[in-house]
């Protein structure tokens, strides 16, 4: 996480600083993107902890009807579902777009997702991270298999 100069760590920190953590799935992802635990331990945390998307619309409380979500694309254009492990995290421009927020697990938003979209977890934040749709759709296959015993 060092660049040549070794300002990478000193940034990151600056900005966390600025913001700390505010529930344990950030402090789970945080402790990974440090190297402090195993990828597949924030992992598991993300699929089995709520986050919240938002929506255009209304929805219902699961989000089975009216969902309507912001989609963020990348620099190549690829389509990102943004997630928030905090609805604190939410910048206010985006909630300008999108003004309801919806909570369900992470593993419930990524097995709903698209094929083609990625996501993106706390966008422009030290505490967050994405998941490219090849990515997501390894860890699909993977928590199917595990479910299956």
């Amino acid at each position: 996480m060092t660049d040549s100069n070794g300002s990478s760590d000193a940034d990151f920190d600056a900005r966390l600083a600025a913001d700390t953590v505010h529930n344990e799935l950030e402090q789970s992802l945080l402790d990974g993107i440090r190297g402090e635990v195993r990828q597949t331990v924030f992992i598991s945390a993300f699929l089995t902890t709520p986050v919240f998307a938002l929506s255009r619309t209304e929805t219902s409380g699961d989000a089975a009807e009216g969902f309507s979500p912001l989609v963020l694309s990348t620099v190549g254009g690829a389509p990102m579902l943004p997630l928030f492990t905090d609805v604190a995290r939410v910048p206010a421009e985006y909630l300008e777009v999108a003004p309801h927020p919806v909570a369900l697990t992470g593993g419930r938003f990524v097995a709903s997702v698209a094929d083609e979209v990625g996501i993106v977890v706390n966008p422009g934040h030290p505490i967050g991270f994405e998941l490219a749709p090849g990515a997501l759709a390894a860890i699909r296959r993977d928590f199917a298999e595990s479910q299956q015993g």
